[in-house]
C-alpha cells in the first residue's frame, strides 16, 4: 500500500514539474514573439522619423514607445531566463501592460501596435496563471489585483475584421472588412458601470483568430469599450468571445 502511495506521489510531482516547465516555455515563446514585434516597430518608426521635413508629435512619440517596448521586453526576457520569482516578473508584466495603454492603435502601423498589445495581454495572463499556481482558465482574468465585476459572452460569425462596441448591457457588431453576417447573440451577467477606473478585458473562448480590446470605456467615449475580432484565414468561422470588466 505504501508503495502505491509513493508512486502516486511521485507521479503527481512529476506532472507538477512538467506543467511548470510548459508554463515557462509558454512565457519564453510569448516574450520572443513580443521581442520580434518590438524590433519591427522600432524599424517602422525609425523610418518615419528619418524622412525629411517636420515630424509630427505622433511620429516622435511612436518612436519613443517602440524603443521603450524593445528595452522592456529585453528586461523581461532576462527576468524569465534568470528564473526570478514569479511575483517579480508579474509586476514587470503589469508595468508593460501600463505601457501598452499608450500605444497608438490608429493610424500608421496600427495593426502592428495592436498585435503587440495582444501579445502583452497574453503574457500578462500567463503570468497571472503562474502566480496563483492554478489553472489559467480558473483565475478570473483579473489584472492589477482587481475583482471581476461582471462578464458578457458574444457569439457570431467573423470573416475578416469585426468590431464589437460594448456599452451597458448591449453589444453592437460592425463588420469592418470581409463578408457581413448577422450581429450575433450576446448575454450579460450585469451592466458595465459608468464609472472611472473601470477596465475591460477579453478572452477568445472559441475561434481560430484573435480578439483584443482596442478602446477602454471612459467619459470621452460615453463609457463604450471596443473589441476587435480578427480572422485572417480564408472563409468565415464562428466565434465565442468572453468580455469581462473590473475596477482598476
Amino acid at each position: 500500500m505504501k508503495r502505491y502511495i509513493f508512486f502516486a506521489f511521485l507521479l503527481a510531482l512529476t506532472f507538477a514539474f512538467t506543467a511548470n516547465a510548459q508554463d515557462f516555455s509558454r512565457l519564453e515563446k510569448l516574450a520572443n514573439e513580443l521581442k520580434q514585434q518590438s524590433v519591427d516597430l522600432v524599424s517602422r518608426t525609425n523610418k518615419d522619423i528619418k524622412k525629411d521635413g517636420i515630424h509630427s508629435s505622433r511620429q516622435i512619440k511612436s518612436a519613443f514607445l517602440a524603443e521603450q517596448l524593445r528595452a522592456s521586453v529585453e528586461l523581461i526576457e532576462k527576468l524569465i531566463d534568470s528564473r526570478f520569482h514569479i511575483s517579480e516578473v508579474r509586476y514587470a508584466g503589469m508595468v508593460l501592460t501600463d505601457l501598452s495603454d499608450e500605444f497608438p492603435l490608429t493610424g500608421p502601423s496600427s495593426f502592428e501596435w495592436k498585435e503587440a498589445k495582444y501579445t502583452i495581454n497574453e503574457l500578462s495572463r500567463e503570468l497571472r496563471g503562474l502566480n496563483t499556481g492554478a489553472n489559467i482558465e480558473k483565475i478570473g482574468y483579473v489584472e492589477n489585483d482587481g475583482t471581476i465585476l461582471g462578464t458578457a459572452i458574444w457569439s457570431g460569425m467573423v470573416d475578416d475584421n469585426v468590431m464589437l462596441s460594448v456599452k451597458g448591457e448591449r453589444i453592437i457588431a460592425k463588420t469592418i472588412s470581409g463578408k457581413k453576417y448577422a450581429d450575433g447573440a450576446y448575454r450579460f451577467t450585469s451592466t458595465i458601470p459608468k464609472q472611472k477606473r473601470i477596465r475591460v478585458g477579453v478572452r477568445l473562448k472559441s475561434g481560430r483568430g484573435k480578439a483584443i480590446v482596442i478602446e477602454q470605456p471612459g467619459s470621452e467615449n460615453n463609457y463604450t469599450a471596443v473589441v476587435q475580432v480578427r480572422d485572417e484565414e480564408g472563409g468565415a468561422k464562428p466565434y465565442s468571445i468572453e468580455i469581462f470588466w473590473y475596477r482598476r
